[in-house]
């Protein structure tokens, strides 16, 4: 008699393809800029420089903060290090306060940015408030905006950030191929790493 298919191994099905865990690193600028004003002095602090940040902008009582991170994909530039990116934080002290989010923590949570808009056609955008209803209390979701330079220029979009136990793990991968993400990052805030995870949709891969 045929056994139905285990949790563990609808959650390992093929359309999600993760790549390999690195080191964590995390820099939170913190500023009294609204956002707009934020945005502008990045691309200024970034200009016509090499430099690369992943991240996002978040709004807070006080003004707007910048979250960025190693981003894990290696296909079009070097993966920074950490190094780098702690020189980066400190030169960034110009423009506000700064400081890493390095902490692990004693408990199993994950922490995912993911983007709102369906793929990148601009056309189909999803809201917080469908990923709460889908996802349920058990998570903390926080409406952000993507902020991104690469060697491709300023990448922009709607995003959330999803927070809580790695247990619900696989809910978060549901979410991400029922809005049709390419691909996200994970961070595991208990081991203190960062993978970046592709779904069905993705076209562009990453090498392996």
């Amino acid at each position: 008699m045929e056994t139905s298919q285990t949790n563990a191994e609808a959650f390992k099905r093929p359309e999600f393809r993760e790549l390999e865990k690195i080191q964590r690193w995390a820099g939170v600028l913190s500023t009294k800029f609204d956002l707009e004003s934020l945005e502008k002095a990045l691309k200024d602090y970034v200009g016509d420089s090499s430099l690369k940040l992943f991240g996002y902008l978040q709004s807070t009582k006080d003004g707007t903060e910048y979250h960025f991170n190693r981003y894990p994909r290696k296909k079009y530039a070097p993966i920074p290090t950490s190094e780098e990116l702690d020189a980066v934080l400190a030169d960034m002290a110009k423009l506000g306060e700064t400081r890493t989010d390095n902490l692990r923590t004693e408990a199993a949570r994950v922490k995912t940015l993911l983007a709102l808009g369906e793929g990148y056609n601009g056309t189909i955008f999803h809201t917080p408030e469908e990923a709460i209803a889908i996802l349920g209390e058990d998570f903390d979701v926080s409406p952000v905006k993507i902020f991104s330079v690469n060697e491709n220029g300023v990448y922009e979009a709607d995003a959330i950030t999803i927070e809580g136990n790695r247990a619900g793990l696989q809910n978060i991968y549901e979410l991400a191929d029922k809005f049709k993400q390419h691909r996200f990052t994970v961070e595991d805030l208990q081991n203190g790493t960062i993978n970046l995870v592709e779904t069905r949709w993705c076209k562009d891969p990453d090498e392996s």
